[in-house]
């Protein structure tokens, strides 16, 4: 039966900015895999740890996500073609050559972006708002361009509680931001830095909400599009359940509450959270542009939302995660499972310090005792950086409005893009999945230490719940004997 989607790619070009990313990396898998009458994918490869785009494109190839297509495909990660290039420099760092041999390409996607919370200013307005001008600047160069796809965030209007899918006023002129990025260093900019995002919580939603608009503006001369996810997760199915291999985002902090790493969180418990999974990201981005390959709209924009339908509270999150230790334990787990969640800052903190960080330099002291290089209090570290960086997301609950989603029908009549945008995940099939990607694709672990795993984490709680109580009878012991000698 033939696809639609996939013959609408037969014969063609693509640029990809991004494709080292998670969601870059997914995108090229399903191309290679689901289109297999393209012609050929430029990636815009940096020069990077000594290594040229050219080395790192033969890295990339080395992936696991690209496994199943090395077994499908032999061939076809031949069509990967390296472009050196940066995103942060004018023309996006690319030579002539290289202008020259993409004259062909008819689609761009451009994936790629700082996603740092914390990222400075002036490094994420020139990657995410002049990089996006400056791949715009190029496709205007390419004759045979048909749609640019740009990858926003569903969150680029923070201070929106409900996000229709239009272009909202700007909150600030792009090209004045570029031209301060351009004269001043960071030092002067970080002085700024609050008094220019007022309602945004980072640069990152600051830059990715201002890049819209730049996409906008070209929009008056260039077939674009713009789509808008929100909280990507794991992967559903495709290439396979579970895949995310970065610790970012909700599965960062997933893997650190069932590694016993983060014991609290200061959130709204009750907050439902917006989450799509990795895989339909990736067929909403391969389909759109034959979806709209025939509209007159000038810049459709597509919200890859699917809270009414797959949205969890954390809470519930949360506690299913913690019930999974009894039999889907991981194997780098420092300590038992137990997250507790909290409004108040005081709780918040007393149980990071004494749950956290208290056991933290212990460990570390004993560790450096041995001989080797302590890391717990370090770690701990990290886990407080990335709670507070993304508090603002734990506190904020959010409606998005996906009509386009909804009038494609999911894609129903092609089957590798198919997307069942009514089914409603279990929450034990969301959190096993979770798990399974943390498992698998982050920390690396094969599923036959799930025994073993499972045994270390027996050995724990029976250890932790000693402790527990050793402490109660200690301090019921001490207030006793106070109140005996008064």
């Amino acid at each position: 039966m033939s696809n639609p989607i996939s013959e609408y790619y037969h014969g063609r070009d693509i640029f990809v900015t991004g494709g080292s990313g998670l969601m870059g990396k997914a995108l090229l898998e399903k191309l290679l895999r689901s289109c297999t009458q393209l012609n050929r994918i430029f990636v815009l490869l940096r020069d990077r740890k000594g290594m040229s785009a050219y080395d790192r494109l033969k890295k990339l190839k080395e992936n696991r996500i690209f496994d199943r297509l090395k077994s499908e495909k032999p061939n076809a990660l031949d069509k990967l073609v390296a472009i050196p290039g940066d995103l942060i420099e004018h023309d996006l760092g690319m030579s002539e050559e290289s202008k020259k041999s993409m004259a062909n390409v008819s689609l761009i996607f451009h994936v790629a972006a700082t996603i740092r919370f914390d990222e400075t200013l002036r490094r994420a307005i020139l990657i995410n708002v002049r990089g996006t001008r400056e791949a715009l600047n190029f496709a205007m160069q390419l004759r045979n361009l048909q749609r640019f796809v740009h990858v926003s965030t569903a969150f680029s209007y923070p201070y929106k509680t409900r996000l229709d899918e239009q272009i909202y006023p700007p909150m600030d002129d792009w090209k004045t931001i570029i031209k301060l990025a351009e004269k001043f260093d960071d030092g002067i900019l970080n002085i700024f830095t609050k008094k220019l995002l007022t309602v945004f919580p980072n640069t990152y939603t600051y830059t990715k909400h201002l890049a819209e608009h730049v996409v906008d503006e070209f929009s008056y001369r260039l077939p674009v599009t713009i789509t808008r996810p929100s909280i990507v997760h794991n992967s559903t199915h495709e290439p396979y359940e579970g895949w995310y291999d970065k610790t970012i985002c909700l599965v960062g902090l997933a893997t650190s509450v069932s590694t016993g790493i983060i014991r609290t969180i200061l959130c709204n418990p009750h907050i439902v959270l917006d989450l799509v999974p990795l895989d339909y990201c990736v067929k909403f981005l391969v389909a759109l542009p034959w979806w709209f390959d025939k509209s007159e709209e000038r810049l459709p924009i597509f919200n890859a939302t699917l809270g009414q339908t797959r949205g969890f509270s954390i809470e519930t999150i949360v506690q299913n995660q913690d019930a999974l230790t009894d039999y889907q334990a991981l194997n780098k787990t420092l300590w038992v499972p137990c997250c507790v969640l909290t409004k108040c800052n005081v709780y918040f903190y007393l149980r990071f310090y004494l749950l956290q960080v208290m056991p933290a330099i212990l460990f570390d002291a004993l560790i450096k005792f041995s001989g080797r290089k302590p890391f717990l209090l370090y770690i701990q570290r990290r886990a407080l950086a990335t709670q507070m960086s993304y508090g603002f997301f734990l506190w904020n609950e959010y409606i998005f409005n996906s009509r386009l989603l909804h009038s494609t029908g999911g894609f129903k009549q092609n089957e590798d893009f198919r997307v069942d945008i009514t089914y409603a995940q279990s929450l034990d099939r969301f959190a096993r999945t979770t798990v399974l990607g943390c498992r698998r694709y982050i920390l690396r672990e094969g599923d036959n230490t799930i025994p073993q795993s499972i045994r270390r984490v027996k050995i724990m709680k029976a250890i932790d719940f000693a402790i527990y109580y050793c402490c109660r009878f200690w301090l019921l012991h001490i207030i006793l004997k106070k109140l005996l000698l008064n």
